[in-house]
């Protein structure tokens, strides 16, 4: 994902880094220590809120721990895992982690029981999926 594609930052701030990834562990360092120090609030404007910080660092880190361990050859990455670990930037890019539906979402392609975050994840999976068939069909 390019920066052009990035959602818009907030009033008065910009992107300080190259990925979405990165701005968000910046972000979350930031909150973070400001929390940890006894701060109520996060005295820095943050791009997420607490609570989207807490979603998406409990939806990441497992899955980032798997990659190290993979890399060193300790755990194979599942599909799923794969699917997940490509998908953190699209969910990083959600205007709000919490939203019932998509910010682009029709009528049409809404189920009731969707939200932003589930259709994210589905969006990836079946890309991945459609990658997998046509490298099958190529051999």
């Amino acid at each position: 994902m390019s920066e052009s594609e990035w959602r818009p930052h907030a009033q008065g701030r910009s992107w300080k880094e190259e990925s979405l990834q990165a701005c968000w562990a910046s972000d979350l360092k930031i909150c973070r220590g400001n929390l940890a120090h006894g701060h109520r609030a996060v005295l820095v404007q943050s791009h997420w809120t607490v609570y989207q910080h807490l979603l998406l660092t409990s939806f990441a880190v497992p899955r980032l721990v798997k990659q190290v361990l993979s890399e060193m050859r300790l755990y194979e990455l599942t599909e799923k895992d794969k699917g997940d670990i490509n998908a953190l930037e699209g969910l990083l890019n959600l205007p709000d982690v919490f939203a019932v539906r998509g910010p682009e979402d029709d009528e049409a392609d809404f189920q009731s029981e969707d939200s932003a975050w589930r259709q994210v994840l589905r969006r990836e999976h079946n890309h991945q999926f459609y990658q997998f068939l046509e490298n099958e069909l190529e051999e």
